[in-house]
């Protein structure tokens, strides 16, 4: 892990290569907790950090300003037990809400009224999946594996539902048929 020493310098390195605007609201973002206060702060759009966020040196710039460096001298005491205790706990919240995330996902993948939704559900199911290049694959070939992973995913959430003694008509419900399609040339 680097010192925040060795941070300092290589934010400074890569602020050099930013605009003056650029870098005035990473400054500001370092002083605040959110970005909409660092917007407020130093007058530029939140449309505008969104844009800068797409350039991979800014956004290598906004990492750094936002990192929290751990003080080496601070340590937490907690028990072991206490520790699982909250990770289980975490993991049981996970799992509940899982279904329900899932669903409205796959939901708004298949039928959101704009194209746009439509398109960032089914970017966030690949990113989940680990597909973090959908970005760079064409239109054609994004229709062809989220088919492929509606698919895959029916009958493996139906097998998880049966062990668990889980009715999906209960929690989800539009029934399970296997899609067709992801042929679509890109314009």
């Amino acid at each position: 892990m680097q010192t925040t020493e060795e941070l300092n310098k290589e934010y400074e390195l890569i602020c050099a290569d930013l605009t003056e605007q650029q870098v005035q609201f990473l400054n500001s973002r370092k002083t605040v907790s959110t970005d909409a206060e660092a917007v407020e702060q130093v007058g530029v759009t939140r449309q505008a950090v969104w844009k800068w966020k797409k350039d991979a040196r800014f956004a290598e710039a906004y990492e750094l300003a936002t990192t929290v460096v751990p003080d080496p001298r601070v340590q937490l005491a907690i028990p072991e037990e206490t520790r699982q205790d909250i990770i289980k706990g975490q993991i049981d919240s996970i799992a509940y809400y899982l279904p329900k995330v899932v669903e409205e996902n796959i939901r708004l993948s298949l039928y959101a009224e704009r194209e746009s939704d439509r398109l960032t559900a089914t970017k966030m199911l690949y990113q989940v999946l680990g597909f973090s290049a959908a970005d760079a694959m064409p239109t054609a070939a994004q229709n062809k594996v989220f088919i492929a992973i509606m698919n895959l995913m029916g009958p493996q959430i139906q097998a998880e539902a049966d062990k668990r003694g889980v009715n999906l008509k209960d929690v989800i419900d539009v029934p399970y048929t296997e899609l067709e399609g992801g042929d679509d040339e890109d314009a």
